[in-house]
């Protein structure tokens, strides 16, 4: 049960006219709102946002919770593990204790009604959920080092003989791969940028870095000379990326490894930034230069592992051994894991 895992794009949007002809099942009012999350976002253009690991208000916050106990199907009182990057671990905390014992009144797109409360809530480091995942998963034994690329954060976990984590190789510093996108930024910006209205937020770069990236970007880029090709902005997003993993992370990555006397041991890279191949690959070099093994992670268990390993330590006690759901916000995706 523990690997049966789903997600959904972590955007909001608030409907003003009727609902939308759709098999989308996250659509709901809560408070009065209409709310859409999800697919139906993206694929009808609606006007999102998605900054949850940045600055989340209450209301997003609740909002994509809801969105995935139902998509999980609970209902009633449920109990809620879940994760935050340490970086953002004491606020959110604080968005979780104004919605603990609340009772939701649901009303679906099809007239239904459900009512969700919340339990028992246990809050996790996200590191350390990336690393039982991937320990899970992979039947991880004995010491190995698990390193989480977020958009904020990039946070690294050292988990001992004894299969739990050495507290003192956590980290939280701000070394998001936010930071190439901001390089990314400020490159167009010199080349005339005009960014179409409401751009200026940090997380459209981040979009129009993973675009230009995957080559899949869905607004042209409009600079002083016309508008910019496919080829230049993939180029311009692999050299960017490269620049922030050999100036910025590896530096870092590598003090704190030698900090922690890691060893020759398993090293597995996960989260979003790890499906950038410009900084995976910077990161795969130096490992093998430190003497210490490389794990190969692919796309799906990378976006799971965090919720995967949530599950695991959830399982570990009675109290949320049932009626729980597991969640990984972030700012791209949000997965579950339904233990009901």
């Amino acid at each position: 049960m523990l690997n049966e895992t789903a997600s959904f794009p972590s955007t909001i949007s608030h409907i003003l006219g009727d609902w939308h002809e759709t098999t989308d099942p996250i659509q709901f009012k809560l408070d009065g709102n209409k709310v859409a999350i999800g697919k139906i976002v993206l694929t009808n253009n609606l006007s999102s946002f998605k900054e949850l690991n940045l600055r989340a208000e209450n209301e997003q916050f609740k909002q994509l919770l809801i969105a995935a106990a139902l998509h999980a199907g609970a209902s009633g009182e449920i109990n809620l593990v879940i994760g935050f990057p340490k970086l953002t671990l004491q606020d959110n905390l604080e968005k979780l204790k104004n919605l603990k014992g609340k009772k939701f009144q649901i009303e679906l797109a099809d007239g239904s009604t459900k009512e969700i409360s919340l339990g028992l809530i246990w809050p996790q480091y996200e590191s350390i959920g990336h690393a039982y995942g991937l320990k899970n998963v992979l039947n991880l034994q004995g010491r190995f080092f698990a390193l989480s690329g977020g958009f904020g954060t990039v946070e690294g976990v050292l988990i001992g003989d004894d299969g739990k984590p050495i507290s003192s190789s956590l980290f939280g510093e701000n070394l998001g791969i936010r930071h190439a996108a901001l390089l990314m930024k400020s490159e167009l910006i010199n080349k005339g940028l005009v960014p179409p209205e409401g751009a200026g937020d940090d997380l459209w770069y981040d979009d129009v870095l993973r675009g230009s990236y995957y080559k899949n970007l869905k607004t042209n880029i409009y600079l002083s000379n016309g508008i910019a090709s496919e080829e230049y902005l993939y180029k311009l997003a692999v050299e960017m990326l490269e620049k922030y993993a050999n100036k910025l992370l590896l530096p870092k990555l590598e003090q704190h490894l030698k900090m922690c006397n890691t060893g020759k041991i398993n090293f597995g890279f996960t989260g979003g930034a790890s499906r950038y191949e410009p900084v995976s690959n910077a990161i795969k070099k130096m490992i093998k230069n430190l003497g210490m093994t490389w794990l190969d992670i692919n796309d799906d268990l990378a976006l799971k592992s965090a919720a995967i390993g949530y599950a695991c330590v959830a399982k570990s006690r009675e109290e949320f051994s049932k009626n729980t759901l597991v969640v990984d916000l972030g700012n791209s995706n949000t997965v579950f894991v339904n233990l009901i």
